[in-house]
């Protein structure tokens, strides 16, 4: 039954990032993937319809594809004010006919991107770097155009053609993202959302690749201030932008480098060449106090009446150290505050103003304290403690100094702060003031175990591409106080080294270099192959049986076909059971059960396992019965005892030698007419067979009865059993007598018993034609 529907929706967040070509869209969609890729398609060509085929997905499913799509695929949901269309359902198919309503028309973004060529060479030369023209860009979009807070423009075209120039967010992003690559910059636009005045809206942003360094750039938050272009969220990483955005569409992740690194890295550490890039955002890291006294100590020594620089910690919290620390810093005003690209580091934006310096040089001793908390001193070195040491309020003269070693066996110091090992361990040094005693300062000083060499566990390895390891390193001596190490490639094309792992890339060979970090002079060499791994095998059989002495070849079939080492290894859980070559034979040795397990080499998570049975042997089978009557109609299973009872193929075929009154029928005999036939059963295992004769009949015995089940004779006397046989109608009425112990009554073939001497017999009556049909009396003489 075919079901037609209407709908419509509106996209919550509209952006663009176009292409030159158009064409209309028909595709065949399984999965989300195939639906945002076809959407990413026709969004880039601008095209206004599309036909999708969904292959057994649900209208709902569908409807909530289309819905996230709008946040998460940019190309598609930045270039779309809605979409409206009809869906029909055939069978497990549903079939959609969209058209989308486009923020631009090809017209306006042709007319967007001619407007774009025209203002880029004014703004931009061959000369300047990537950098250099992003912030041209970044400037003349926040300059030239303004917000609309009427909430009327979405896109580039009303931000360059409009008589206002105005747009919103997904305007900025959009502009930006177009003359971003019109200038050569690798550029994606941002779904998300952002907080403004405690409320989460939607938003849309770039990003920008700086020398293969993915940054955040927003410029509507950088849009003018007083004037000034600001450069708050000029190439922020995901971490520092995180704290106001909230990023829902698919993106690169950012650089691990900070944007202030990646400027020293491309001007060098002259920073008069680059402050400009982004005004004065570029600041001193402070760390510690004793960091935060020695700075603001320079600045006092310079004259410095104001500095502005990023301390890690709370200013107000450092004020009272820094009386005693820097007594001659006799009046000052600050500010604290942050800017998003110091987000999530710790640091915060100091302002210290209006500084007075005292006039009079502090005398008094008031503090000693080391900058560092432990040091290595190694073996045959020495250290001179002073050039850590600071001495509080700064600026005073050194005073004398009391120098003493925790533990003299380790290392000594001098009465100068030297300190001199005299073994492998730990002490502490205290310095302290002659004067003024309970002045003092402590530091651990370690004399460390050196790296004496480094070996590897293995001199080769394999890797797959795209796998990633860390080699096994053995340090020489193994309780060397740091076995850390470095490594390098000499083809980072083949193997890379990334966070201290081994990453494979692509094919081929490479020579690592282990070095120790605590004694570069010692290196190892490992040799990685990395190879286009395995991903599959399969085997012609996963069970078998084979008799002991024998031998099974299995064949297997390894994927990929160009896998660059297809070696597989064998092995045999239990080899006494069976054995197997590295060739996949297998040879059986002894009854058992034993797995055999066949994996890559290169790749050990891809195996097959065989399950081997090795047979206990069939000696031979025999039968209770050498005559047996079957009831016509009906099927027979002999009765077959197997030597061994234990021997593994209890398993026997039949055959007759007169078909027409027994026949094998789904392996079983059948009596069809009434006759006789010989019936031969034949071991699977082995040459045994035994052969029954069988006589088939109309009406079988179904019981025996006797006209007494006790009888009480005196020794000598005599009594006769009747037999009745039933039904009296049987085809088969012959029986016979036997005796438990004739020694006290015996009996003959008439059913007559006498007895022989006191006790007890059982007298037993038994059909001929059924032996399994009995009846008995008890006999007792006296």
């Amino acid at each position: 039954m075919n079901k037609k529907y209407k709908f419509l929706s509106s996209l919550l967040l509209s952006l663009t990032l176009l292409s030159n070509t158009a064409f209309a869209g028909t595709y065949t969609i399984t999965t989300k993937d195939d639906l945002y890729n076809a959407l990413k398609t026709d969004a880039l060509n601008l095209d206004t319809t599309g036909t999708y085929t969904f292959k057994g997905l649900s209208s709902s499913t569908v409807n909530s594809w289309l819905k996230d799509a709008a946040y998460i695929i940019p190309e598609y949901g930045n270039s779309t004010k809605g979409w409206e269309g009809s869906y029909t359902i055939n069978g497990s198919d549903v079939v959609y006919n969209l058209q989308f309503n486009r923020h631009l028309t090809k017209e306006q973004y042709n007319q967007v991107v001619t407007k774009v060529r025209e203002v880029l060479p004014n703004i931009i030369n061959e000369n300047m770097n990537t950098l250099e023209k992003e912030k041209a860009i970044h400037d003349w979009i926040i300059q030239n155009v303004d917000y609309d807070y009427t909430y009327n423009s979405y896109d580039a075209y009303k931000a360059l053609f409009s008589q206002e120039h105005k747009t919103v967010c997904n305007g900025y992003a959009m502009l930006a993202d177009i003359m971003f690559r019109e200038a050569g910059i690798d550029s994606k636009i941002v779904l998300g959302y952002a907080y403004q005045n405690g409320k989460k809206v939607g938003h849309a942003w770039n990003m920008v690749n700086l020398d293969g360094n993915w940054y955040h750039v927003d410029l509507t938050w950088d849009d003018l201030q007083n004037g000034n272009v600001r450069y708050d969220y000029f190439n922020l990483r995901t971490e520092e932008i995180k704290k106001d955005h909230i990023q829902t569409s698919i993106s690169p992740a950012t650089s691990t480098i900070p944007f202030d690194q990646y400027i020293v890295n491309v001007y060098g550490s002259d920073t008069s060449k680059y402050l400009g890039l982004y005004g004065d955002q570029i600041l001193d890291k402070v760390d510690t106090i004793d960091d935060l006294a020695t700075y603001l100590k320079k600045a006092l020594d310079e004259n410095k009446t104001s500095v502005k620089f990023a301390y890690k910690g709370t200013f107000s919290s450092a004020i009272n150290t820094l009386k005693i620390y820097l007594p001659q810093l006799t009046s000052y005003r600050y500010a604290q505050t942050t800017i998003p690209r110091l987000n999530g580091t710790g640091y915060n934006v100091v302002i210290v103003q209006d500084i007075v310096k005292s006039q009079t040089t502090p005398k008094s001793l008031t503090a000693m304290k080391f900058t560092k908390t432990t040091i290595d001193v190694r073996s045959g070195q020495t250290y001179d403690l002073k050039q850590i040491l600071n001495i509080y309020p700064l600026g005073i003269d050194t005073p004398e100094l009391n120098w003493e070693s925790s533990n003299t066996k380790i290392l000594t110091v001098t009465n100068e702060g030297i300190v001199i090992p005299v073994t492998t361990g730990v002490a502490y040094v205290k310095v302290s003031s002659k004067a003024n005693p309970k002045i003092a300062a402590y530091i651990k000083v370690q004399v460390p175990v050196e790296v004496q060499s480094v070996s590897l566990k293995q001199d080769n390895i394999y890797m797959n591409v795209g796998s990633s390891t860390i080699p096994y390193v053995i340090f020489n001596p193994t309780n060397a106080t740091y076995r850390t190490f470095t490594m390098s490639s000499n083809y980072s094309s083949i193997v890379d080294v990334y966070n201290g792992k081994l990453v494979a890339k692509s094919v081929g060979q490479a020579t690592i270099t282990i070095t120790s970090t605590d004694n570069p002079s010692e290196t190892a060499t490992l040799t990685v192959y990395v190879v286009k791994p395995v991903t599959s095998l399969t085997v012609n059989k996963t069970s078998t049986m084979i008799k002991a002495g024998k031998t099974e070849a299995i064949e297997t079939t390894v994927l990929p076909a160009d896998a660059t080492d297809k070696t597989l290894i064998w092995e045999s859980s239990n080899p006494t059971v069976a054995e197997v070559s590295q060739d996949g034979i297998i040879t059986a040795k002894a009854p058992g059960t034993v797995r055999i397990k066949v994996s890559s080499k290169t790749n050990p998570n891809v195996y097959k396992v065989i399950n081997v049975t090795v047979p206990v042997d069939l000696q031979g089978i025999s039968t209770p019965y050498s005559n047996f009557y079957v009831k016509l109609g009906s099927t027979y299973t002999p009765s077959i005892t197997y030597n061994p009872t234990n021997a593994t193929i209890k398993t026997v075929t039949y055959e007759s030698d007169n078909p027409s009154v027994l026949s094998i029928v789904n392996g079983k005999p059948l009596a069809k007419a009434l006759g006789t036939a010989n019936l031969t059963v034949k071991a699977v295992d082995g040459d045994y067979k035994v052969t029954i004769k069988v006589t088939v009949i109309q009406t079988p015995v179904t019981s025996i009865g006797l006209n007494k089940t006790t009888m009480n004779l005196a020794v000598g006397g005599s009594d006769t059993l009747t037999v009745t046989v039933y039904p009296t109608n049987a085809s088969i009425k012959d029986y016979y007598f036997i005796s438990s112990n004739e020694s006290v009554a015996k009996v003959d073939e008439t059913g007559k018993v006498t007895a022989v001497s006191k006790g007890t017999a059982v007298i037993k009556v038994v059909s001929v034609q059924n032996p399994s049909i009995t009846k008995t009396c008890y006999v007792y003489v006296k």
